[in-house]
């Protein structure tokens, strides 16, 4: 990064040992300006006040795409279509009504496997959906008749 600090003129000198030095003397300040070595240098510093915490960290309400992205690739969620919802941090983040939460709770679920926490909130839009996922991810438990 390069800071230029206004006009100015060098003043050379000599010291007692002979060798030159050069000093900047202002005449007048004006506002400091900044100049960006190069594009990446200007995005981190258009980048100020980022939120470096992690999403589990965070309250629904702060999560950003780049968290929802992260939190996607963690559990190995891909999903493709229009309007794809957020898929569920926790069971008790969900819209899921309260009768079936205390379900869950009785059968024992304590977080949502990977395929539960995107195709229960599509299912819970009435879309269709075709999931995919490893034998013991509780994809039965994604079976609800209307």
């Amino acid at each position: 990064m390069r800071v230029g600090l206004g006009e100015g003129r060098l003043q050379w000198t000599i010291s007692e040992s002979g060798h030159p030095s050069v000093k900047w003397r202002p005449i007048g300040i004006r506002a400091l300006t900044i100049r960006h070595a190069d594009a990446l240098e200007r995005r981190r510093a258009g980048k100020g006040n980022n939120d470096d915490r992690h999403w589990s960290d965070k309250p629904l309400s702060e999560m950003k795409d780049r968290d929802w992205r992260i939190f996607r690739e963690d559990y190995s969620i891909s999903a493709r279509g229009g309007s794809i919802p957020l898929p569920l941090r926790s069971w008790r983040e969900s819209d899921i009504p309260e009768p079936l939460l205390q379900v869950i709770d009785e059968v024992g679920y304590t977080e949502p496997s990977p395929i539960q926490r995107q195709a229960i909130p599509i299912g819970m839009q009435n879309r269709d959906l075709i999931g995919i996922a490893k034998t013991g991810q509780s994809t039965s438990a994604l079976l609800i008749k209307r």
